[in-house]
């Protein structure tokens, strides 16, 4: 009679989901907005490091980036902007915190059946064929994005400043 020993992708993967899992509930009952998007991050962390080993590297790289990198940084940033607020008088009550959990758990239920059958992506995707492809035929869109970003940093700093 063997033992199965999991791999220690499985052993990786089934931490990160806990700590998502964990920092999603602190998401949750944070009553100052600022914990909770520190939470947030970490929830991103985990479901990068979850991506990453599943075998989808570039997304999560670019979920690195683009969500911990940008997002959690610029929401910490207009907070900041905005001033200190009040703690939140919103109670969360024990079935919502159950419910949530057993959300979670079906959500997560494919990625853990996925790990556990070794089923891994079909081919890798042409990511360098599918950026250049972008940027030739959409150029316009990526400057007229980049055009709303900055105009948004400039309202952030003015708003900071109170004019």
């Amino acid at each position: 009679m063997s033992l199965l020993i999991p791999s220690i992708e499985i052993i990786v993967a089934g931490i990160a989901l806990v700590i998502a899992i964990m920092a999603g509930l602190g998401v949750i009952i944070s009553k100052r907005s600022f914990y909770s998007i520190i939470w947030l991050s970490v929830v991103g962390l985990a479901v990068s490091i979850i991506m990453a080993i599943l075998g989808f590297t570039y997304l999560a790289v670019f979920h690195l980036i683009m969500y911990i990198g940008a997002t959690i940084v610029f929401l910490l940033f207009v907070m900041a902007a905005i001033g200190e607020e009040r703690e939140s008088s919103i109670r969360h009550s024990i079935t919502a915190l159950i419910t949530s959990f057993f959300i979670a758990l079906i959500l997560t239920f494919p990625i853990f059946t996925t790990m556990l059958t070794g089923i891994k992506p079909l081919e890798p995707i042409p990511w360098s064929l599918i950026a250049e492809k972008l940027f030739s035929t959409y150029w316009l869109a990526g400057i007229v994005i980049l055009v709303a970003l900055a105009s948004i940093l400039v309202e952030v700093i003015a708003v900071a400043r109170k004019r």
